[in-house]
């Protein structure tokens, strides 16, 4: 918390920020190095003795201690100043860490840790026994190779995936029309895309990079034309139209069950029976947490109905 700058409420169009000469990190605060920093991957866990004594470090020194609240826009007379808490914050977000949340957020989405998404691949043919080190950097690779490569330019043209800016947070994730990142799109495919018989990952890059595009292009299509239009189609790619097709519902399969795990873990979580929009009506005004917590479980529930069922008739 920050003296007086943490009297402003929260806006993502917001007329104020906070400005500091410090390097502050926005876990736990400190100003000086701390067991959130990260080098290369690496957490530095900086010494008891100098996280008591970050207010005398060297480091303070020619910065002047305070923070500063400046405006980004005008502000008319009379009318409430506005922070922003973060511009990238999801409803779920604001509410674990502010208590509270907006009525309308555009940021709202449902993440996936690398973890719980690969758990859904782990049957799939090219799933190999790596690390999970290992799986995040073939990931990241296949994602950056195919961005500079052109695979994703048609993106825009898919009502089940959207484009995910790196904002900080995960990018294994499902926006609120129920459209999964390119991000997760890409490692629920990449499996698919993986030969054994093709040597070592970065020997097979080319061959991954194309089935990929392969793989896209054919789901445009049938998200654009119905089933028995699509098996007319003459596809020329790598592989033949009943490969790309057995790949297709196979990542339709793979999106439907990570759906479908995370909305079982919503129920487990909740000590309530019964229809959760009943359950709402019911609740009185003065329990507004409780409300709002709620609906914010009706809402991920609801999104992910929709992504599972876009899938389901896409296959």
């Amino acid at each position: 918390m920050v003296p007086i700058a943490d009297a402003f409420n929260h806006t993502q169009e917001n007329h104020v920020h906070i400005e500091t000469e410090f390097n502050v990190c926005s876990q736990c605060g400190s100003l000086d190095e701390c067991p959130h920093d990260v080098d290369d991957g690496i957490e530095r866990l900086a010494s008891p003795a100098k996280q008591r004594d970050a207010t005398h470090s060297a480091t303070w020194k020619g910065f002047d201690p305070y923070y500063e609240m400046v405006s980004n826009s005008d502000i008319p007379p009379g009318e409430e100043i506005f922070n922003t808490y973060g511009e990238t914050l999801s409803n779920s977000q604001l509410f674990v860490q502010y208590g509270f949340t907006l009525d309308i957020n555009d940021n709202d989405r449902i993440y996936w840790e690398l973890r719980e998404a690969l758990a859904i691949c782990a049957d799939r043919p090219g799933f190999f026994n790596v690390s999970l080190a290992q799986w995040e950097a073939r990931w990241k690779t296949a994602v950056q190779c195919a961005s500079k490569s052109g695979v994703y330019a048609r993106l825009p043209e898919s009502s089940l995936i959207y484009c995910q800016e790196d904002d900080g947070y995960s990018v294994l994730c499902l926006d609120g029309d129920g459209k999964i990142s390119h991000q997760l799109w890409t490692l629920l495919a990449l499996p698919l895309c993986l030969r054994a018989d093709r040597g070592s990952f970065d020997d097979q890059l080319s061959h991954i990079l194309a089935d990929l595009r392969a793989l896209l292009e054919f789901q445009l299509l049938a998200e654009s034309v119905d089933e028995a239009d699509c098996i007319q189609v003459d596809f020329h790619q790598p592989f033949g139209l009943h490969e790309v097709n057995f790949m297709l519902a196979t990542l339709a399969d793979s999106v439907t069950n990570l759906c479908v795990a995370r909305k079982s873990q919503l129920g487990k979580k909740l000590s309530m029976s019964g229809d959760l929009n009943d359950i709402l009506d019911n609740l009185p005004t003065v329990m507004q947490h409780t409300r709002d917590a709620l609906t914010l479980v009706i809402s991920e529930q609801s999104i992910l109905d929709s992504c599972v069922s876009a899938w389901e008739e896409l296959v």
